[in-house]
């Protein structure tokens, strides 16, 4: 209700206290709200900023003689026009004729069954809403040029990373297995799988690349060679090892009597030169 006194909008609340006898009440002046909407009325140069309830009363108004007024009572006049459309509720703007002009009604629910409308001249609102259209359309598509372009870049990329992979493949289609491993993380991908009984000893729970290279060559070297193959597999020293060359690699024999040949090759280095990933490449030569 409007006060008589000060002419502010005032809500009351009441709450029963738990003895079901006494009552604890309070009233709230909505200065605080009549101002943000008087600003923000100024501000983006509308026709009129309004709150209503859900009865239609004005709560706040860009015109303080507005204010109390049951426009869902009221015969005509844009407020009128414009609680109306508040209790269709089926849109969050609407566009209504008075007085000769077209006005646009732009709707917000801000909760029990209050709504925020900002009104404006529809001409002005049009003209500028087929500015933003046109910017809109072209940042659209510019932004769709922007995607493609990546989408494109994208593809190329993924195109040469499988056929790098296939490469690989085929490359490794010659070895028992091979393994593609990051000295820095000390972690490895296996590129080739020719040999299931080495793909069974790879211990999914540990994923260092160190340890599980050691479970595979203890498992599958004769124990005469282990000592030599357990020096040649220490990725500690590969780095120096490895310097200044393109492979380095050994012969030993398995534990069923045959010949393998093991090699490094390095993959990639970072800025300084350290080795980060290498390729780890063991192949029957039995069967070459």
């Amino acid at each position: 209700y409007v006060d008589s006194q000060t002419g502010s909008v005032i809500l009351s609340l009441s709450k029963m206290l738990s003895d079901y006898e006494d009552v604890i009440s309070m009233d709230i002046t909505l200065d605080d709200i009549q101002k943000m909407i008087e600003e923000a009325t100024i501000y983006n140069d509308w026709e009129y900023g309004m709150i209503l309830d859900a009865d239609g009363v004005v709560v706040a108004h860009s015109e303080l003689s507005e204010l109390g007024k049951n426009y869902r009572n009221e015969s005509e006049g844009i407020g009128k026009m414009i609680a109306d459309a508040f209790a269709k509720g089926d849109s969050n703007h609407y566009i209504v004729k008075y007085d000769g002009k077209r006005h646009l009604a732009i709707f917000a629910d801000i909760g029990d069954g209050w709504r925020v409308a900002a009104v404006m001249e529809a001409g002005e609102v049009m003209g500028s809403l087929r500015g933003i259209f046109a910017v809109f359309i072209i940042a659209i598509i510019i932004i769709f040029s922007i995607v493609l372009g990546f989408i494109l870049k994208l593809r190329k990329k993924q195109d040469e990373e499988i056929y790098i992979s296939r490469q690989m493949e085929s490359l490794a289609n010659i070895y028992d297995f091979a393994l593609l491993i990051d000295l820095k993380e000390d972690t490895f991908i296996q590129i080739a799988d020719n040999s299931p009984e080495i793909s069974m000893l790879i211990d999914t729970d540990n994923p260092k690349a160190q340890y599980n290279i050691r479970i595979i060559m203890d498992a599958i070297t004769d124990s005469r060679y282990k000592k030599r193959m357990y020096d040649f597999i220490n990725l500690a020293t590969l780095e120096k090892r490895l310097e200044g060359k393109i492979v380095i690699s050994k012969m030993f024999i398995s534990n069923n009597n045959e010949k393998y040949g093991i090699r490094f090759t390095p993959v990639e280095r970072d800025e300084k030169g350290r080795l980060i990933h290498v390729i780890l490449m063991v192949e029957n030569l039995a069967e070459e």
